[in-house]
């Protein structure tokens, strides 16, 4: 039976309300562009323009309006609402054109064979896209299974891989278990579903390491909510009537951990047990649907470059991820496991190309682990393999035998200034033997390379002196920017701007140049 005549009427009255209530509102946005052009201030093209950035910028109650249109595409029946589809389950996801993925699946195939030559091994995870065709209102086609489809056929045999698609988009079940409802991420359960099904394949390959097993049993780990607490990318642009919210889910283990969490973008250096290192309480603490993104409660967001250090992990490998914003949770379960996770965004990764990094940090497997929705963009196959060259000499410019770094209380910045002639374009390595803390309490030693006249930061560092007493290595390998010369390299008694009462002894200080 269909919905009574007067029901069409209600919703249009509804609509018709809302509108002249939100044109009342943001009447000005209009109109001070209007008064220029009739004063002959402004051209026609110039009204148009700051009327279109006034309603991007300017625009009052914008999320009550965005809460209106979707509550409104709900009351009427409609599946769409600004480009969000519904599917049949009630979870939200977008569509995806069609694409051409064979060029990006070529340069996967040539980075694997230029690891395989210096021993590196290489692993493709294609994350799941959260869609299902069957579930799919009549009528609205997808193409991003063809896409995925096309891209690992082309890698098939050439490059090792997992399609995650089976067991997180096969039915309503799994779709409505693994994933955020108004977000097209997996949850936190579908990231350690991942974890798990990574595990095993990476336990078949070094039979003699334990890397699945314990670490991956969910019993091991508390699974924590906050009901009603999250808005995700999808419910943003649809409101909260259209799909509902989600409730924030985050996982901490039950077993002891000891590890550190070094975020390079924004020098920030996390230490303790696995809540400190990655779980960031801010969008536990508030909620904010529209202003916070509660997905970002691991790690704090996608940033160019993390680097995880674990002395408790039973594995000794070192892992590179090339990742998208699913592996944010993902990575930090693989921080449990293995003493090193280095994760690079190439997004936002600017201090060089993939395969300097890779060079430089010598992992022992490279893991690309991209969504279906990132396997035609350009930016995450960009590795940097063709412009690159080893034929490189190191000569010291540079020794100390002993740094020290005095303790007080009358600056934020306790350092030493160890070098300040570095070139333009030049590739440096500092090392040292050990650091010898003489007073406070000092996890980690900042490395910064540092423009005096300008106050720029051009790249930094962190030293995990737990980690790095293990290993028996201090090393940061940087590049200098093309275009300035005579930066300086400091070197800070702790974590930069919390070194007051902190003293330290940097013993035997090299510094290398390529």
């Amino acid at each position: 039976m269909g919905k009574p005549k007067y029901y069409r009427y209600v919703i249009t009255a509804f609509l018709v309300i809302s509108w002249l209530y939100f044109a009342y509102v943001n009447r000005m946005i209009a109109i001070e562009p209007l008064q220029k052009y009739f004063k002959k201030e402004y051209t026609f093209v110039q009204t148009k323009d700051d009327i279109v950035l006034n309603y991007k910028e300017k625009l009052e109650e914008k999320y009550e309006y965005i809460n209106l249109n979707g509550l409104y595409t709900k009351l009427s029946g409609g599946r769409k609402c600004n480009d969000i589809i519904k599917l049949k389950n009630g979870s939200l996801t977008s569509l995806e054109e069609s694409c051409d993925t064979s060029g990006n699946a070529q340069k996967t195939v040539e980075l694997k064979e230029r690891l395989e030559k210096e021993g590196i091994d290489f692993l493709y995870v294609l994350s799941p896209f959260k869609t299902n065709v069957d579930l799919l209102p009549y009528g609205l086609p997808d193409s991003i299974d063809e896409n995925c489809d096309i891209f690992l056929k082309h890698i098939d045999g050439k490059v090792p891989y997992i399609d995650l698609r089976p067991y997180f988009t096969d039915n309503a079940e799994h779709i409505d278990q693994y994933f955020y409802k108004t977000d097209h991420h997996w949850n936190p359960l579908g990231a350690f579903k991942a974890f798990q099904i990574i595990s095993d394949y990476l336990q078949m390959e070094y039979p003699n390491e334990s890397i699945n097993g314990y670490y991956q049993n969910l019993d091991n780990w508390e699974i924590n909510r906050k009901e009603k607490w999250f808005l995700g990318s999808r419910g943003k642009r649809t409101g909260t009537y259209f799909g509902g919210v989600d409730d924030l889910i985050w996982l901490t283990p039950k077993f002891d951990t000891k590890m550190s969490l070094l975020n390079i973008y924004k020098n920030e250096f996390y230490y303790g047990d696995y809540y400190d290192a990655n779980i960031r309480e801010e969008y536990i603490l508030e909620k904010d649907y529209f202003m916070k993104n509660a997905f970002c409660v691991y790690i704090g967001g996608d940033y160019p470059l993390v680097q995880h250090r674990n002395t408790l992990a039973p594995v000794d490998k070192k892992i590179l991820i090339i990742k998208d914003s699913f592996v944010l949770p993902l990575q930090t379960y693989f921080s449990t496991v293995f003493n090193e996770v280095d994760v690079i965004d190439l997004r936002h990764y600017t201090a060089g190309t993939l395969y300097e990094y890779i060079e430089e940090s010598k992992p022992d497997i490279v893991i690309m682990n991209l969504n279906g929705g990132g396997i035609s963009d350009d930016v995450y196959f960009n590795s940097g393999i063709t412009e690159y060259t080893n034929d490189v000499t190191n000569n010291q410019i540079y020794q100390n035998d002993s740094v020290e770094i005095v303790a007080g209380d009358d600056s934020a910045y306790r350092y030493s200034s160890i070098y300040s002639g570095i070139e333009a374009g030049k590739r440096y390595t500092l090392l040292c033997d050990s650091v010898s803390v003489v007073q406070g309490d000092v996890d980690g030693i900042s490395l910064k390379l540092f423009d005096k006249t300008t106050q720029t930061v051009y790249d930094c560092s962190m030293w995990d002196i737990k980690y790095c007493e293990k290993t028996n290595l201090y090393e940061w390998t940087f590049t200098a920017p093309a275009d300035v010369n005579n930066l300086e390299v400091l070197i800070y008694s702790g974590i930069a701007g919390h070194t007051n009462g902190k003293a330290v002894t940097i013993n035997n200080v090299r510094l290398l140049q390529q």
